[in-house]
């Protein structure tokens, strides 16, 4: 399901949308908690260069993407 809302997110809001980059952190974390890190490790770096890009370093959501990697 999470990757439904995440494709539907991309086209409704855009790749970059904070709501999008925050269901392509759902993703990525449930991957990881799957064991599937191959398919967690891409999503979490593209979230985590984003949110550097349009919220920097310091926020806390960019924060959490570091956390996850």
């Amino acid at each position: 399901i999470e990757a439904i809302v995440l494709e539907k997110r991309k086209l409704l809001l855009g790749a970059d949308h904070p709501n999008t980059l925050s269901a392509m952190g759902n993703l990525a974390v449930t991957y990881s908690e799957l064991g599937r890190y191959q398919e967690a490790e891409p999503l979490e770096t593209i979230v985590l260069e984003k949110q550097k890009l349009l919220l920097g370093a310091g926020h806390p959501d960019t924060l959490d993407a570091m956390a996850n990697l």
